[in-house]
């Protein structure tokens, strides 16, 4: 039976051994003569050769043979000759020297298109397809990333920073617009009404969420009966973490689209009411806490599809809830003296 009789691309590798075993049909595990350099699992880190089976002797992890080895991509970074089965770090077609895993790096991350690994390349187009993904289709996101691949932290922190330039600066922009727009609005209108959208850049509600993402990593780390039992690196829960805040660095800019909404109603309306100031912000805190929810989701199917953690909803749930807690309790006991610091220091 032919492996694409057997439809195995949507699903897991566990769902992938079963089917082969029910259908007779040998472990996809590699003819390891061919491979002089060691092979690790991707979670725990731990040494693979030799191994036949479907899932790592040391954490559990089921094995995707054809993503952790994909043996018919290993080429020379030069010539593209194919390197499979050659012993010596050189290659024979062009002489240039090579190291096994900066040949196997480059193999796995080949045809992926996400920002981490496109971002010397095609850094505007993977940054925005990545974003997308992260955002509106986690799902597909932590198909294509691979666990056997490991973090890289420089386009992964760029990914952050560019998320907190979003979230920071995202209401100022917005606000900027919104208040040339609805004071020419009003006066092309005739009311005396004067609008603002002021927002600081540095206040409890930046401070707090920065906090609180900061405490939820550290959160995850105190879950050592968790991370002795999947075996889970540091570098990769960032990973998770970067991307479960795609769509939730857009909240402060949507709330302030939602206020000039609000805003734009009575004043095109006359007859109709302004909202009371409770409401106003009851509809603005909404729109945060749907940043929050997303992040909470984003942060569960990364753990979920990637890390492939068992009870990952409750594991999220209680690490953004030390996180957000640790926050509060920086900001109401020790926060009061470095905030001034850092007051006089921004303005």
């Amino acid at each position: 039976m032919d492996q694409s009789d057997l439809n195995l691309s949507k699903r897991t590798p566990r769902e992938n051994a079963e089917t082969r075993r029910s259908a007779g049909v040998a472990s996809m595990a590699p003819d390891w003569s061919l491979i002089p350099f060691d092979v690790h699992c991707g979670r725990c880190g731990e040494r693979l050769n030799g191994t036949q089976g479907e899932a790592c002797c040391g954490c559990g992890l089921e094995i995707d043979w054809p993503r952790l080895l994909p043996l018919s991509s290993l080429q020379c970074g030069s010539c593209e000759y194919g390197l499979l089965g050659i012993n010596e770090k050189r290659c024979p077609e062009c002489g240039e020297a090579f190291e096994w895993p900066d040949v196997l790096e480059a193999a796995r991350s080949r045809q992926k298109s996400l920002f981490e690994y496109q971002w010397r390349e095609r850094h505007v187009r993977s940054l925005v397809w990545t974003w997308y993904l992260a955002a509106f289709r986690p799902f597909r996101l932590w198909r294509e990333h691979d666990i056997n691949s490991p973090p890289r932290l420089i386009p992964l922190m760029a990914f952050a920073a560019i998320q907190w330039a979003v979230f920071a600066f995202g209401w100022m922009g917005v606000g900027t617009l919104a208040d040339w727009g609805m004071n020419w609005l009003a006066e092309q209108l005739n009311r005396t009404e004067r609008y603002t959208y002021h927002f600081h850049l540095i206040g409890d509600f930046h401070v707090t969420v920065m906090l609180s993402q900061i405490g939820t990593f550290l959160a995850f780390q105190l879950l050592v009966e968790t991370k002795q039992r999947i075996k889970v690196r540091w570098q990769q829960m960032f990973r998770v973490l970067v991307h479960a805040t795609a769509l939730a660095a857009f909240a402060p800019a949507l709330a302030c689209v939602v206020e000039v909404f609000i805003d734009a109603v009575p004043l095109i309306f006359p007859d109709r009411l302004p909202m009371t100031l409770e409401r106003y912000h009851a509809v603005r805190e909404a729109v945060l806490l749907i940043g929050l929810m997303a992040s909470w989701f984003g942060l569960w199917i990364g753990f979920r599809r990637y890390l492939r953690m068992p009870r990952a909803w409750l594991v999220t749930a209680s690490c953004m809830l030390v996180g957000f807690l640790a926050a509060r309790s920086f900001l109401m006991i020790i926060d009061p003296f470095v905030r001034q610091l850092l007051f006089r220091a921004v303005f």
